[in-house]
């Protein structure tokens, strides 16, 4: 629909930016869905239409229907329920969206077609880890640094993914763009 839609991270509300108009506004969700600070950090856009906001500190996987403004929750504090867990994600080729781990030593991964989450452990977590997400033209997704000494590389592979790093990083970044769908 054009439309830019805000993750709910410390607001009760999706924030909707129509760039056509220059027009914001909300979509409220507090109340009976999900309360607290640092709750979602940054969402991922699906095939079937619908955002899903990737959990920080949040107990579960946001969903939000553009077409419809509702709001619904994924509970997934049966595999994870500690806070500041992932910042962002992407959609990957084979349909799943991939959570850039932040506090945790996990990958999360969120199907989309069954609403099934799980984790791919790839380290100790690091506090504050990685930013962000791109998916790159051979399929790895890459997580951008934040506190991480290292550029995060995670290969979905056929069935046994694989998680690398490269270099040495002296600084942080948060976020990143790739010229392969610009999503991050």
């Amino acid at each position: 629909n054009g439309k830019i839609y805000f993750a709910p991270n410390n607001a009760d509300s999706v924030g909707v930016l129509d760039p056509a108009t220059d027009a914001f506004s909300i979509v409220v969700i507090s109340g009976t869905i999900i309360s607290g600070d640092g709750k979602f950090a940054g969402g991922v856009l699906a095939p079937n239409g619908k955002i899903y906001f990737a959990p920080r500190n949040a107990g579960s996987v946001g969903v939000f229907d553009p077409t419809t403004s509702a709001f619904s929750i994924v509970d997934i504090s049966g595999t994870i329920s500690t806070n500041n867990k992932y910042n962002g994600g992407v959609l990957a080729s084979n349909g799943k969206i991939y959570f850039t781990p932040h506090g945790v030593g996990s990958v999360g991964v969120f199907d989309p077609a069954t609403n099934a989450f799980s984790v791919m452990d790839i380290a100790p977590p690091v506090n504050g880890a990685y930013w962000g997400a791109a998916l790159a033209p051979n399929g790895k997704i890459v997580f951008a640094p934040l506190d991480a000494t290292n550029v995060g590389i995670f290969d979905t592979g056929n069935s046994s993914p694989a998680y690398t790093v490269t270099g040495g990083v002296p600084q942080e970044w948060r976020g990143l763009l790739s010229p392969y769908f610009n999503k991050y």
